[in-house]
């Protein structure tokens, strides 16, 4: 509900589209079981907005404006990671606390800026499993990362470029959503930011702010399933694939509600670089 409410608030909705949007929102949530993760709520939720307003993709500048400002500080970030000793972690480290930004969390900034960057690297992880990610990208040929959010996507290059100059074998595949939905990254983003030059884009097919298997294509599930690691990034795909039964699959991103915080075992506003244990 605070995010279809946001979503009227963005879109300057008049009075009647907003009732509309509201409650309609409260009729999915309402057929809805607790079988549903929060991605899939937002799915329906989103073409419901969408439907209402008309409008196909209403965060489309606010991705664009999210992936401009965090170009302009990638070549002097990149410049610094490369030179350092421990430029794989550091690069994974930006890659994770990169999620913080998330216009569709309402917690957009109008600049992003050197001292954003030295807070990531400052971070402690409160989970941190980078040792073993480390050992398996070794051993790995065919490696999925699976994107997030717009802006946060130019880390997600520094770091499958850092992973490319410590491993040149690995071939690297970049997950985008199928469709519109909030300030998830689509294809479009990932080639603005010059991800198409070092992966591979493919689609998982599916409008979910998330990746929820069964509604991903084909194409999708069998890469995810041939993959030798699958590196996930965000809150969203956490919450849809944290049960989901595979060897190396890891999970990097911030987290931004209590109701994962318990579930992982920590404390909203924490960093994880977590290993799957199922």
């Amino acid at each position: 509900m605070k995010q279809a409410i946001k979503c009227t608030e963005f879109l300057s909705a008049e009075p009647v589209k907003r009732k509309e949007i509201l409650d309609a929102t409260m009729d999915i949530l309402i057929s809805l079981g607790y079988d549903n993760t929060p991605p899939g709520i937002a799915r329906a939720v989103y073409r419901k907005i969408n439907s209402i307003t008309g409008i196909g993709d209403p965060f489309r500048e606010t991705r664009k404006h999210d992936n401009r400002q965090m170009l302009e500080v990638y070549s002097d970030i990149k410049h610094e990671i490369r030179n350092s000793e421990d430029a794989l972690y550091k690069a994974c480290k930006l890659a994770a606390g990169g999620n913080m930004i998330d216009s569709g969390a309402g917690t957009r900034k109008e600049d992003h800026t050197h001292e954003d960057i030295r807070s990531i690297l400052e971070t402690v992880p409160a989970i941190d499993d980078f040792n073993e990610l480390e050992n398996d990208l070794e051993k790995t040929r065919r490696l999925l990362y699976l994107g997030d959010n717009s802006g946060e996507i130019v880390m997600d290059r520094l770091f499958i470029e850092t992973i490319k100059d410590r491993y040149p074998g690995i071939e690297v595949y970049f997950a985008v959503r199928g469709g519109p939905v909030i300030n998830d990254v689509l294809r479009e983003d990932a080639v603005d930011v010059g991800l198409d030059r070092i992966a591979t884009i493919i689609s998982n097919g599916d409008t979910a702010p998330g990746t929820d298997l069964k509604y991903c294509s084909d194409e999708f599930r069998e890469l995810f399933g041939s993959a030798d690691t699958v590196i996930s990034k965000g809150q969203g795909n956490y919450e849809t694939l944290n049960d989901v039964k595979r060897k190396n699959l890891y999970f990097l991103f911030m987290i931004k509600c209590p109701v994962v915080a318990g579930h992982t075992g920590t404390d909203v506003g924490k960093m994880l670089i977590s290993k799957s244990k199922i």
